[in-house]
């Protein structure tokens, strides 16, 4: 992913994440974009980020 798109993705990750989560809107965007960076296995992807974001979304996950 190139950084233009990474910050565009950011960008949108903030707005999306800020009326749904109590925790830093900024912080969990980061925290999104390196799970989808560091997971080698794009299958599992939703998966992954289903059950890592669990905790900070609750059932909007």
């Amino acid at each position: 992913m190139d950084a233009e798109s990474k910050d565009l993705l950011r960008d949108w990750l903030i707005r999306s994440l800020e009326p749904v989560c109590d925790a830093d809107p900024e912080v969990l965007s980061k925290y999104v974009l390196a799970l989808i960076q560091n997971d080698p296995k794009k299958d599992g992807l939703q998966e992954t980020c289903i059950s890592k974001l669990e905790e900070f979304l609750g059932d909007g996950t």
